[in-house]
């Protein structure tokens, strides 16, 4: 390992500074709140009202996979404080404590290493956009950083409670905890029982609550989504996994998986300290790739954590070598008068392009990033927020209403809501796995009942017979409300990714 003395100081406020500065112009240009959000948020607001841990109130459904986020954002919201205001600032906040851990994990090893990995994390698009968007994602990663950097440090006491944390903000922590178990017993050849225990205690008490309230830990939304997934095409495919996780899903992506490769042998010749980063980020892509289910972009934002580590490590690997390469060329010429000058000519040029390089691929990503984020956002206000305040209007408080999409819908409605992907509606699971949406609707007779003019459903109930002679429709949202040139950001070229909803009225009871 080579080790890299400077003041650390100067680094880390500016890892700060960009981080806080990068986020808010994102928000200043998309204001990007993402609809899965706004689940958790009704949740975090039911408990801090006193309606229980319900999405519906006196329904004990586990609907969100992330309960301590859901706890933190409860308890803010109990001290009167906004709840979409905070839940950004947390996992700003997180993401400026996930650079500085990040930094201080790689100082170690080379100062200049530890600000490139930081930075690459920190100005990644797809990490700042799941940092401004209301989602756990930023929090549950530091909560892994901070895991890693404990041990590392081998403090396996705070080890322990930073990974309970993380599996606290959600269940797939658990390939860290297994991930750290299977590289402890290889070094020290012994279990981790302060690790394991530790951590288990940690979630043990969340454990008990949630089988004695909800009947079991495990989220709704697991079975929910397998049923829906199993049943449609929506199954992301391998090819398009490997592409995402390891090539950025651009082109130019393919440098930067070369650098990861390379930042791999850095760690197994010369950094073995850091294997278990390299064995955790390779157990999270295994396990997404092997799984059969959508994959939703917030997923993939943990793994590049470790893998954007690598890629740090990897461009020191290439540094080191066109340093080798240079010495060997200058000694061989006889040309030792100035072969320092020109080793640290080489020096600039080596990492001025391998900069330029990261900042081509993320100027790519980050321009189409932002206009789609902030189209998105305009059409989720538009949409599905507008639809949410219709019903809230338009319907009685004790009326059910059938929907999907059920984040912004659910939210603003404050109706109870039946929801068409089962991820908060158990008794839908069956009906899903056998692909009859129209069975349910004829089940349970919501009140209202909204349809989006898209997905593997939409025939079998649009066209239906019965669905004319019980169900009026009331209203409509799509694309045409959309009014995108009040972006701040020029979109007219964009098309909007957004299908169309129709809003349905029971007319009459049915059989």
């Amino acid at each position: 390992m080579v080790k890299d003395s400077g003041n650390a100081i100067p680094i880390v406020i500016l890892i700060i500074l960009v981080t806080i500065l990068t986020r808010g112009l994102l928000v200043y240009y998309s204001n990007h709140l993402a609809d899965d959000s706004f689940i958790t948020f009704r949740y975090a607001e039911n408990i801090a009202a006193g309606k229980g841990f319900v999405y519906n109130q006196g329904e004990r459904i586990l609907g969100t996979s992330t309960p301590l986020y859901t706890l933190l954002l409860a308890f803010l919201v109990k001290l009167g404080l906004p709840i979409l205001l905070f839940a950004r600032i947390i996992n700003i906040g997180a993401d400026c404590l996930s650079g500085i851990l990040i930094f201080l994990l790689l100082k170690q090893f080379r100062t200049g290493v530890a600000a490139l990995a930081a930075f690459f994390y920190v100005l990644f698009p797809r990490v700042t956009v799941w940092s401004i968007s209301g989602m756990e994602t930023s929090l549950y990663v530091f909560f892994i950083a901070a895991s890693l950097y404990c041990y590392y440090k081998k403090n396996f006491g705070l080890t322990a409670l930073f990974l309970g944390l993380t599996i606290l903000t959600r269940v797939d922590g658990v390939l860290l905890g297994l991930a750290m178990v299977i590289h402890f017993v290889w070094q020290h050849r012994r279990f981790p029982v302060k690790i394991v225990l530790g951590s288990m205690a940690v979630v043990l008490p969340w454990l008990v609550f949630s089988f004695l309230y909800f009947g079991s830990p495990i989220p709704n939304s697991v079975p929910g989504k397998k049923a829906l997934y199993s049943a449609t095409v929506w199954e992301t495919p391998k090819w398009r996994i490997f592409w995402e996780f390891l090539f950025l899903r651009i082109k130019i992506g393919w440098p930067m998986l070369l650098l990861a490769l390379a930042g791999f042998y850095t760690v197994l010749t010369r950094a073995r300290s850091y294997v278990i980063i390299a064995l955790w980020t390779a157990f999270y892509f295994v396990f997404f790739f092997l799984g059969a289910t959508k994959m939703h972009m917030w997923y993939y934002v943990p793994f590049y954590l470790g893998y954007l580590i690598l890629v740090a490590l990897g461009a020191d690997l290439v540094f080191e070598k066109a340093d080798e390469f240079w010495k060997r060329k200058v000694g061989s010429l006889g040309q030792r008068t100035n072969a320092a000058t020109s080793l640290k000519t080489l020096r600039i040029v080596v990492i001025s392009a391998v900069c330029l390089l990261a900042g081509l691929i993320y100027f790519q990503q980050m321009k189409r990033t932002v206009r789609l984020v902030t189209v998105e956002q305009i059409a989720l206000e538009d949409i599905h927020k507008s639809i949410g305040l219709w019903l809230s209007e338009n319907t009685h408080p004790t009326d059910t209403v059938c929907a999907e999409d059920i984040g912004y819908m659910g939210y603003y409605s404050g109706r109870y809501i039946l929801d068409q992907d089962g991820l908060i509606s158990p008794q839908v699971i069956p009906f899903n796995k056998s692909r009859d949406r129209l069975g349910f609707l004829k089940e349970y007779k919501p009140a209202y009942f909204l349809i989006g003019f898209a997905g593997p459903y939409f025939s079998q109930v649009i066209q239906s017979q019965w669905l004319e002679e019980n169900y009026e429709r009331m209203a409509t949202f799509d694309a045409s409300s959309v009014d995108v040139s009040r972006a701040r950001i020029p979109l007219e070229d964009l098309e909007l990714n957004v299908c169309r909803y129709d809003i349905f009225r029971r007319i009459k009871s049915t059989d």
